[in-house]
């Protein structure tokens, strides 16, 4: 497979992925581009999984700063951190999650964000997502995504 796509494009794979890499790089470095970049919210995702004392489940999610040392501040991001949850199947197959199965909340760091309650029953296998969706952008950016499983 290599040597076909090798005699297509006329040069190593090696070499190919290498003046890719160095072009993504340049690119990085346009004005606009580094606009955009800055308007992504350097901040990842975690879920957690509760059950109540009375036996009632929860997914619950928070998101966390990329960089410790140097917080960016979330005050000033225009845009929304978005959980969207939904059922699956016992077989990893490719689905869509609607809007019916979206939390929007403004985003933060500093507690958990988003709750949701008694959806889901033992044995249940959820996939659940953390999004951020911007005014810049067509589509949102996947933060954090887990299947899950819950217990």
């Amino acid at each position: 497979m290599q040597e076909r796509v090798e005699a297509v494009i006329s040069i190593s794979l090696q070499e190919f992925n290498d003046g890719w890499q160095q072009w993504l790089e340049q690119q990085r470095e346009l004005p606009l581009v580094k606009a955009m970049l800055e308007d992504i919210p350097a901040i990842t995702g975690e879920i957690l999984l509760h059950t109540d004392s009375s036996g009632v489940h929860s997914v619950k999610a928070l998101y966390r700063q990329l960089n410790e040392d140097t917080p960016q501040s979330l005050s000033v991001i225009e845009g929304n951190c978005i959980l969207k949850h939904d059922y699956i199947g016992p077989f990893d197959t490719e689905f869509e999650v609607t809007d019916d199965y979206e939390d929007i909340k403004e985003c933060r760091t500093d507690d958990v964000v988003h709750v949701i309650e008694s959806t889901y029953a033992p044995g249940d296998r959820i996939f659940v997502a953390l999004d951020f969706e911007g005014a810049d952008f067509h589509q949102p950016i996947r933060l954090h995504a887990e299947r899950l499983y819950i217990p």
